[in-house]
């Protein structure tokens, strides 16, 4: 199998999913479905390890750079952030905006930051 359709399987296929499965739920009408908030949150912590565990595999690798190291961190954070305002969006009747919009620029700007941090280490 080649590298670049193995890197579409695991990372560009389970990132749409997740990107549609977000628009979905926040079209759909409270409370959401049980099996696709499911899925949208597996998915979300799956790509949260797959970028964990490429970065731990890269640490083996003489040559990885600081600055890869400090975008990993960061999107990380911002996946995890976005995980936790997820959690928090789930939990509440009704949500403030700062919440809403907390939990998208977090998932945008983390899923954006750790499609480049793994195109970088693949």
């Amino acid at each position: 199998m080649s590298s670049q359709l193995l890197f579409v399987i695991v990372l560009i296929v389970p990132l749409y999913a997740l990107l549609r499965g977000g628009v979905q739920l926040r079209r759909g009408a409270r409370p959401y479905p049980a099996r696709a908030l499911a899925l949208h949150k597996l998915l979300a912590v799956g790509i949260v390890i797959a970028l964990i565990v490429r970065v731990f595999r890269a640490r083996e690798v003489p040559g990885l750079t600081t600055p890869i190291w400090y975008l990993a961190a960061l999107a990380g954070l911002l996946l995890l952030a976005a995980l936790g305002t997820g959690g928090a969006l789930g939990a509440t009747g009704e949500a403030a905006p700062a919440l809403k919009l907390a939990h998208r620029s977090t998932s945008i700007a983390g899923t954006l930051l750790a499609v480049v941090v793994l195109a970088l280490l693949w």
